[in-house]
């Protein structure tokens, strides 16, 4: 009985001392999206890790695993049994006939190469687009998230069409055209990107420094100095549909102000299976004036149409004149994307605390983003917004507007302005799936309503339009009113996003 006991003891002690050498995987940098939650749950269960070595890992015909098997650094070759899944980490795995493995085969950084003599009961993941570097700790392993789509390349670079910047259109500046090369340091996470942008309509030159330091892949710090041309209204339409439209017809939704500005701001990106999320925190410095068109401008870019009609918004719109002098301002907040079961939202938030002429204190909220998820069968919902809130001595500068085709198609274009502002945008969508068309799918019924106004000081009056919409592939046409005015806009032509 005692030598049992001995014996029983020794046992564990030797098993306990083995467990305790086992190699250990700390993951330092997972990384973003399904595939690194894929590894996490492999490593998270009791497996067999086979560690880095310049030699492939062969599993024989003779050899029979009880555990799922975690590969680092080499590629396997399955020629016996697997029970459970088996996992490799920036190497390949090749299927041999009579190879069997009754779980899940994932490659990292690598491929999977299949037999039609091998069997794989489970599904097959492969990510060619990341990998991990492995590193040897004390005790094991330390895995670091390396993209394998984006490796800037050191040294002296002319990105995109030979460092051209994409061109834009507008009111104020005519056409800007910039050239933006960019240098990437050997030695040091660090990338500069001078530029310097034409700004035909003013006759300028604006140069201008972008500048960023990365931590690590999720921390960095972004930097940038110069001379702008800047805008409020930017989050009506990006920049191409804006430019795409005022060449049209002279329709520019957004105020403009020129600046010389510094600013740099600290962020971490946090990345989940299903969303991601980059708070930052930033510093900033601006010297404001106004910019044409004022009231008395007698002519400005050229158009496609309306160069010469004076009962319409177009290209003569005079700016709204914005108080000239510094702010000073601290700012932070957060961008997100979020994307599960057909859910998606993206958007951003900003807090800007801030100082004028040193004497004019204001704190400003601005909140831009949107959310679409299907509700019954094939129909969903769009749901956009855009807020803003201040207090204090809110220079002009920071005022933001509303109205016309793009926002409020029920009052005038950009008519309302100030330090607060609602905007609302629904539209409920229902396919009609019993009529499918040929090239261009099902025409779309959308059911639109829209609250919107803007007020200095105040909680602005919501103005109201509401009406149908239907949509052919990117093709719409669309009736909208205001219940109160009884005032309609009818508009068709092409949906190519904000």
């Amino acid at each position: 009985m005692r030598h049992r006991l001995t014996a029983t003891l020794l046992f564990v002690l030797v098993g306990t001392r083995l467990a305790a050498q086992e190699p250990t995987i700390r993951v330092d940098d997972a990384g973003p999206g399904i595939g690194p939650k894929v590894l996490e749950r492999a490593l998270a269960i009791r497996h067999v890790l086979i560690p880095p070595d310049s030699a492939r890992y062969l599993i024989s015909r003779a050899s029979e695993n009880r555990l799922p098997i975690v590969v680092l650094g080499r590629d396997v070759i399955v020629e016996g049994e697997v029970h459970g899944d088996l996992t490799a980490v920036h190497g390949d795995i090749y299927m041999h006939p009579g190879g069997t493995v009754d779980g899940a085969v994932t490659s990292i950084g690598g491929g999977v190469y299949e037999s039609s003599l091998a069997h794989i009961a489970g599904p097959v993941r492969v990510f060619h687009d990341f990998t991990y570097d492995i590193t040897p700790i004390a005790g094991g392993y330390a895995l670091r998230y390396r993209s394998l789509s984006e490796q800037p390349q050191a040294g002296f670079a002319l990105p995109g069409i030979y460092a051209v910047m994409l061109p834009t259109y507008d009111r104020s500046n005519g056409l800007s055209l910039g050239f933006q090369p960019r240098w990437t340091f050997k030695d040091m996470p660090l990338v500069v990107a001078p530029s310097v942008m034409y700004r035909s309509q003013l006759g300028r030159w604006d140069p201008a420094m972008e500048a960023e330091y990365e931590f690590d892949r999720r921390t960095r710090i972004v930097g940038r100095a110069g001379g702008f041309t800047r805008s409020n209204d930017d989050w009506i339409r990006s920049d191409l549909v804006n430019s795409a439209v005022f060449l049209f017809d002279g329709n520019d939704t957004r105020n403009y102000y020129r600046a010389t500005a510094v600013d740099a701001s600290v962020r971490r990106l946090f990345e989940y299976e299903t969303a991601t999320f980059e708070p930052f925190l930033g510093a900033g410095l601006e010297r404001a004036r106004s910019v044409r068109p004022g009231a008395d401008a007698s002519g400005g870019p050229w158009t496609l149409f309306e160069r010469s009609d004076p009962h319409r918004d177009d290209r003569l719109r005079a700016n709204p004149p914005i108080n000239p002098g510094v702010t000073a301002s601290v700012f932070g907040g957060t961008t997100w994307n979020w994307s599960d079961v057909g859910v998606v939202s993206k958007g951003k938030v900003n807090a800007e605390v801030g100082m004028f002429d040193r004497t004019h204190a204001f704190q400003q909220l601005t909140v831009d983003g949107g959310i679409s998820f299907p509700t019954f069968g094939t129909q969903w919902l769009d749901l956009a917004g855009h807020f803003v809130a201040s207090h204090g001595s809110t220079p002009s500068q920071r005022f933001a507007y509303l109205g016309g085709g793009a926002t409020v198609p029920t009052i005038d274009l950009l008519s309302e302005g100030g330090d607060q502002l609602v905007f609302l945008d629904g539209t409920y969508q229902i396919p009609l799936d019993q009529f499918e068309l040929p090239y261009v799918g099902s025409p779309v019924i959308g059911i639109r309503e829209i609250l919107g106004g803007a007020r200095t000081n105040d909680f602005p009056t919501l103005h109201e339009a509401a009406g149908v919409r239907a949509t052919l592939k990117a093709a719409f046409a669309e009736i909208l009113f205001d219940p109160k005015t009884r005032r309609g806009h009818p508009s068709f032509g092409f949906s190519i996003g904000r």
